[in-house]
């Protein structure tokens, strides 16, 4: 993976994933904040950037954003047909910063290896920001007592068979010992529990 500056544009060969992450702080009203593939389309190229000879309408050469877009297409891509773009107009140094990978395979580790992770490392304004899979959010607020709900609840169910377990050391009744079993077992399942 490299990431791409403004004047690797003169060169820029599409043979490979290029990929454009929005700065989110900086993103303009109406401009959209999904992660995007940056193509060339073969049709209007000049050949100049990758493709072996010229398209059949060739002139700038036509660049799109294929955007993943998680809240108007959910896991889908999308992207605007009619817009024409120049590669210069395409390219948005002060709104996304741009990653080129050598193949989708690469480019596909890279994300989701951030995605199970849920964290990017923070590149050019992102410090304090986290990935949520598709672009960078500020993290929500919560209290220690949220934080520490799953470690009370177990705390709970393990105080819950103390209790039991010293019911039945006084009774020694068989209804006592068929609870402390149920609550050891659901304590057992509640800790085998995918979250």
């Amino acid at each position: 993976m490299k990431k791409l500056v403004k004047e690797d544009l003169q060169d820029l060969k599409f043979d490979g994933i290029i990929v454009g992450v929005p700065i989110i702080e900086n993103i303009k009203e109406g401009q959209h904040d999904d992660i995007s593939f940056i193509v060339e389309c073969s049709y209007y190229t000049n050949g100049k950037h990758g493709y072996p000879e010229p398209g059949s309408g060739c002139d700038n050469s036509s660049f799109y954003h294929v955007a993943y877009n998680m809240n108007c297409l959910h896991n889908g891509l999308w992207m605007n047909a009619t817009s024409r773009f120049t590669i210069d107009h395409t390219f948005r140094f002060d709104t996304y910063d741009y990653y080129k990978f050598d193949n989708m395979e690469e480019f596909c580790k890279w994300y989701l290896e951030r995605k199970q992770n849920n964290t990017l490392k923070p590149v050019k304004g992102k410090e304090g920001l986290v990935w949520n899979g598709t672009n960078y959010i500020k993290p929500s607020k919560s209290t220690r007592s949220e934080r520490l709900k799953e470690v009370q609840e177990y705390v709970q169910k393990v105080m819950n068979i103390s209790d039991i377990k010293r019911l039945y050391e006084q009774t020694n009744s068989v209804g006592t010992a068929q609870m402390l079993k149920e609550a050891q077992q659901e304590l057992l399942d509640w800790l085998k529990e995918e979250v």
